[in-house]
């Protein structure tokens, strides 16, 4: 997908591919509002995410997309994270 976006066919934030004609004419992105605050149950076309989207366009700017930006990045960081070790294994690990 990075190459995509090196090619100019995707930015690194913005909506995702929609069927909606308020978004088909605009490139999608890696990251976005909508995918930040989605819920999994959602569906990709859900009017939920197309709200989310809009207010994307809506209020856009440099600062909004660096904060996307940087919080999809400590999401990912936070889900790739190993779990901590129960205190028992732990105690178990150190005798």
């Amino acid at each position: 997908m990075l190459l995509n976006v090196l090619r100019g066919q995707m930015t690194l934030v913005g909506p995702r591919a929609n069927r909606s004609a308020e978004l088909a004419a605009l490139k999608p992105g890696l990251t976005g509002w909508a995918q930040l605050r989605s819920r999994v149950s959602e569906g990709a076309d859900s009017s939920w995410s197309l709200s989310h989207d809009l207010y994307y366009l809506k209020h856009r700017s440099t600062t909004l997309d660096t904060m996307i930006l940087l919080q999809t990045v400590i999401t990912v960081g936070q889900a790739l994270r190993l779990p901590e070790p129960a205190a028992d294994e732990a105690l178990a690990q150190a005798n």
